[in-house]
């Protein structure tokens, strides 16, 4: 396995290292997937307009990448059909990467990336704009399909805690992909794409949410993108916003960010929205 491979994973490993990992066949199994009610809870819209927001500008390249990120605890894996499936951990709270990385292997988890090894290296800044990064590097989008722009419809499964609406209508703020909201359902529109967001009490995992990715190629796989948030912990509602808009970032394509104002940085931050880095690189990543 080369060099370039391992990157084709948006990881920074060695060879031998990119082998080993490769080299593990079973999948990173999902949870299962609970079963929404019918009707929205109190705080759910259950009707919702597909009508695209004032967009945030779009500035000028920074002149540097930000370099090697930390990019968390993540389950890769390259599938027989040549698809890549990737699963990012998002620890709970007191939870560090180096525990999260033990827990999952203790309960068998195949495919981990070591914490201390999950770092991407951006040296031409085509995977990265300003601190923030793409989920893997060469970097993964949605297909458009006939759109102008990917249509991505996340769907909500979700509890009342989790602001899966609020998040969407800020993720719907960037130029190049067009992000909507449904309750428990997903539309039949030609060439869309359709996102499942649900929560469900997971138990005591060390994590607060969970993405899985799979792409073949340059383009994410429709119907095997999903999200898990973990209704467990007791955490505050600025969290639990954190975690939902940091979760639907990597569905849209997007990896860590090194700023503390964005919500895709990693850990006990309470970061509520994107930053115009995330902004910018989604609309790089879209249009460029």
């Amino acid at each position: 396995m080369s060099l370039v491979s391992a990157r084709r994973l948006g990881v920074l490993l060695t060879s031998a290292t990119a082998v080993v990992l490769l080299g593990l066949s079973s999948p990173v199994a999902a949870a299962a997937a609970p079963t929404a009610p019918a009707a929205p809870p109190p705080g759910k819209p259950l009707v919702t307009t597909d009508v695209k927001p004032p967009t945030q500008p779009v500035t000028k390249r920074p002149p540097t990448a930000p370099g090697q990120v930390d990019q968390g605890v993540r389950t890769i894996k390259r599938n027989a059909d040549g698809s890549y499936s990737m699963s990012v951990y998002s620890p709970a709270p007191g939870v560090t990467d180096q525990d999260l990385y033990r827990r999952l292997k203790a309960r068998g988890v195949r495919d981990l990336v070591n914490p201390s090894q999950a770092v991407t290296t951006f040296d031409d800044g085509s995977c990265a704009w300003g601190t923030s990064t793409t989920a893997a590097c060469p970097r993964v989008e949605w297909a458009r399909n006939g759109h102008s722009h990917p249509q991505i419809y996340f769907n909500d499964h979700t509890s009342a805690a989790w602001p899966v609406d609020a998040a969407v209508a800020k993720w719907n703020q960037a130029e190049g992909v067009d992000s909507w909201y449904r309750w428990n359902s997903c539309p039949n529109v030609a060439g869309s794409h359709c996102v499942h967001v649900y929560s469900a009490n997971y138990g005591e995992t060390g994590t607060v949410g969970v993405t899985h990715l799979q792409w073949t190629g340059d383009y994410f796989s429709d119907g095997q993108v999903s999200i898990e948030l973990n209704d467990f912990y007791n955490i505050t509602a600025a969290r639990h916003r954190k975690s939902t808009c940091h979760e639907l970032g990597h569905a849209l394509g997007l990896g860590h960010s090194s700023s503390s104002g964005s919500c895709m940085i990693s850990g006990a931050y309470e970061t509520l929205y994107p930053d115009s880095n995330d902004y910018n690189l989604l609309h790089d990543l879209y249009q460029g």
